[in-house]
């Protein structure tokens, strides 16, 4: 499939419609390698998708990491001497090219013959997955396409820096959306229902836990990243596009923290009508904000650009909340919401008081980060202050990464509330998508996450589970 759409863009690419190409005859040569990559990246893949079904997260990021390890010094030499579009191109390419030759012995070794059995049984499982794929590229690409269209190259310039910061908060979620699919998939296979609930609690706080105030610091040095950064020009220009782009982040990111765990308990048809009604509110922002038929001038037209993508986020969560709460009730606590957000406001707003006074001037990269560290520290001592960061999560988080004790145990003691808010156990009647999937699981999922406190095992439950036993009675 792979080869066979990278075989038909190139064809199609040098074609003429209505005086736009794909790509120009000068740039054929660096299009074609680069639609070699996605055939390579296919072996990285389905090494990293294997590994985590096979239980080692860990060892499936290898080929991500050798990928990186070998294009970087490319790229880097490339820049400052090469200066093309065609050096760029081959950076990738031996990239690429190392993580399949690290990836193609253990692939190779587990593939068996082809059966058009199972190919049609995989079909049935991925065909939402990969529409909803598809329409995920039309509401990633189709923004900047239009800003070049409307609004020039030097605007879709500023709009791809303001954005790319957008895309570096958005591989939080992306972190914690890989692992959880199949360790909630391996939960609702065995019927251990209140785990799938609990998982997705405490994927979704412990990621508020670091996006929102990581979103703060962007929106409160939003300039001062763009002018470290990039430059004056695109620090006037693309500050607040910055702002709205990384606020427009968080929604999305819980969207797809929130489909991962749909998707886990067989509603991956979800995924497909909700990312095309992203697609839809999209079109319609876009016409009514930006020029030529919109509202705002053109002197707006990023922020307009901006405002649009903001409001697809924010209709990817409204019908992800919806849908949690529906099939497999788990709400979002608004407490913790007030007291994560309350927590980073302080921090940072704080920390931007004495910058202002001169008490911390902030104007090269490493006073930067500097301050977004020192803002990152205060925020934590706060929302344990605030009762939101609790004992027991601290001895999660730090078993869970495997640190030393003596690493995270004196943190305990700097939280004033020991255990962390569970949810309360629910009758299954009431929660009708944990045992009606739409279609035939044919994955089993892993249980390779750590449970949900030092000491608990995936086989006897975690004290989610136990607490959610205690509270519902004994069995039978």
């Amino acid at each position: 499939m792979v080869v066979a759409a990278s075989i038909t863009l190139f064809v199609i690419a040098p074609l003429s419609i209505g005086g736009h190409t794909i790509a120009p005859a000068g740039q054929l040569e660096s299009l074609g390698i680069f639609l070699t990559l996605p055939v390579l990246w296919s072996f990285s893949t389905v090494y990293n998708q294997m590994f985590i079904g096979l239980g080692n997260s860990l060892r499936a990021q290898f080929p991500s990491l050798v990928e990186a390890i070998v294009r970087l010094p490319v790229l880097i030499y490339v820049s400052y001497d090469v200066h093309s579009l065609l050096g760029i191109t081959v950076a990738y390419l031996v990239g690429a090219s190392a993580s399949a030759i690290y990836s193609f012995s253990a692939v190779s070794s587990r593939i068996r013959s082809f059966h058009w059995s199972e190919a049609v049984h995989l079909f049935r499982y991925a065909w939402p997955l990969m529409g909803g794929l598809m329409l995920n590229y039309l509401v990633t690409n189709m923004v900047p396409l239009i800003v070049s269209a409307q609004l020039g190259a030097t605007q879709l310039s500023v709009f791809l820096t303001a954005n790319g910061w957008r895309v570096l908060v958005l591989s939080v979620p992306m972190a914690v959306a890989t692992p959880l699919f199949p360790y909630l998939a391996g939960l609702h296979r065995q019927e251990r229902y209140e785990l799938v609930r609990s998982g997705t609690w405490h994927a979704l706080r412990y990621s508020a836990m670091l996006l929102v105030p990581g979103v703060v610091a962007l929106v409160t040095y939003r300039y001062t990243f763009l002018n470290v950064f990039a430059n004056k020009l695109y620090a006037s220009a693309g500050a607040w596009p910055l702002a709205i782009l990384v606020v427009g982040a968080i929604p999305l990111a819980f969207s797809q923290i929130i489909l991962s765990s749909l998707d886990a308990i067989g509603r991956r048809r979800l995924e497909l009508y909700i990312t095309g009604a992203q697609v839809g509110v999209l079109l319609v922002a876009i016409a009514v904000l930006m020029p030529p038929w919109g509202i705002l001038p053109a002197a707006q037209g990023i922020d307009a650009a901006s405002i649009a993508v903001l409001l697809s986020g924010i209709t990817a969560l409204t019908l992800n909340t919806y849908f949690m709460e529906t099939l497999i009730r788990v709400h979002i606590d608004p407490k913790s919401i007030v007291r994560i957000t309350f927590s980073a406001a302080v921090s940072f707003a704080s920390l931007s008081f004495l910058n202002r006074a001169g008490f911390f001037p902030v104007r090269s990269w490493s006073e930067l980060l500097a301050a977004v560290f020192v803002g990152f520290a205060v925020y934590f001592l706060i929302l344990a202050a605030v009762g939101e960061l609790t004992k027991e999560d601290v001895e999660r988080i730090g078993s869970s990464l495997s640190l030393p004790r003596p690493l995270y145990g004196p943190l305990t003691r700097l939280c004033r509330v020991a255990l962390t808010p569970s949810l309360p156990p629910v009758d299954l009647a009431r929660a009708p998508g944990l045992r009606s999937p739409e279609f035939p699981e044919p994955f089993t999922g892993t249980t390779e996450l750590p449970a949900m406190a030092p000491g608990s095992t995936p086989e006897g439950g975690g004290p989610d589970e136990e607490r959610a036993t205690d509270a519902a009675g004994p069995k039978g």
